[in-house]
């Protein structure tokens, strides 16, 4: 998470959720993208040290979100896939979904005044309706995620202690699929 997403957090009320939670306080970033030479780091709180962020784990903050919003009045509806949007003229009025995981559930429908498409990188909004989903061709590339035992802390006993490090591999590299 970056220090801007707080900004959201605060607008919806779960700024305060977030931070008692207990995620690791991330101060900055390192990134070192050539070998030969040191790091860049990125000092969330140089100039304001309440401007930290956390190194969450994306399921817990996920649930963290959608447990607020339901304590806020938000309908939640777990364990359904929307198949179908219907329309009102251009605007989105009702959903038809059915029960993930089973064969036998069949399709039902609900209304709705608003509509948050959460459905993810296949949003059925933008890939099905909308058809305006683009990807910028400067992000079609990979990473690589990993999480390491014993490999220790960045800057320990310093302020850049905690913050993640991301490297870019030296060389070429050839993935194979078996």
């Amino acid at each position: 998470m970056l220090p801007s997403c707080r900004n959201f957090m605060a607008f919806i009320g779960a700024e305060e959720l977030v931070k008692n939670h207990g995620f690791v306080i991330k101060p900055g970033g390192a990134l070192k993208l050539r070998q030969e030479k040191r790091e860049g780091y990125s000092d969330f709180i140089e100039l304001d040290p309440d401007s930290i962020a956390w190194n969450v784990i994306r399921s817990q903050f996920d649930e963290l979100l959608l447990r607020h919003a339901s304590a806020s009045g938000v309908k939640v509806f777990e364990g359904l896939n929307v198949t179908d949007i219907k329309f009102s003229g251009e605007r989105p009025a009702s959903a038809i979904y059915e029960a993930q995981g089973t064969q036998t559930s069949k399709p039902r429908e609900i209304n709705f005044r608003y509509l948050v498409d959460a459905s993810g990188r296949t949003g059925i909004m933008s890939t099905k309706y909308l058809k305006n989903r683009q990807f910028s061709k400067s992000l079609m590339n990979m990473a690589f995620w990993g999480y390491w035992r014993g490999g220790g802390k960045y800057a320990p006993g310093t302020n850049r202690e905690n913050a993640p490090w991301f490297e870019a591999f030296a060389g070429r590299f050839l993935l194979k699929h078996k």
